[in-house]
């Protein structure tokens, strides 16, 4: 599985987003047998998008609550809104800087971002994570905006 794929399977079936009572720290997440979404392809810009780009097939997922019972489960401080190690940190995924290359090269960052700019890349990633969300049915808090 791709890693967007990875980030919105996570998310978009742990119990909070299912409509459940969140877990209590270090519970295991669903197993991928579980696993119950895919993700479409990686949104287009904002100028691209349309209307019914919108999620299919039920009410928006509260992104806020999931993550936040994400890094409770995790038991440390995590700073997801700001950092795209923290959210893939709280999602269990691998944040090392090979695996946050693999996901630009995933979602087509451009070249010289991922050569030449690691923190440049890490911001573009960040803000490319949270839109792929958005596109698959999550709704972002009101106090997180993506550039």
């Amino acid at each position: 599985m791709s890693i967007l794929g990875s980030i919105i399977n996570t998310i978009f079936n742990h119990p909070v987003a299912q409509g459940e009572p969140s877990q209590a720290p270090g519970a295991k997440p669903a197993s991928p047998s579980q696993e119950r979404r895919v993700p479409r392809d990686p949104p287009p810009s904002p100028a691209q998008q349309s209307p019914l780009d919108a999620r299919a097939g039920g009410p928006p997922v509260d992104i806020d609550a999931v993550m936040n019972a994400l890094v409770a489960e995790r038991g440390e401080k995590l700073n997801w809104k700001d950092s795209v190690v923290d959210l893939l940190k709280a999602l269990g995924l691998d944040s090392s800087y090979d695996a946050r290359v693999r996901l630009a090269q995933e979602l087509h960052a451009p070249t010289d971002l991922i050569r030449k700019d690691s923190s440049g890349m890490n911001i573009w990633l960040h803000d490319a994570v949270l839109r792929a969300i958005q596109h698959n049915g999550g709704k972002l808090p009101d106090d997180l905006r993506v550039r």
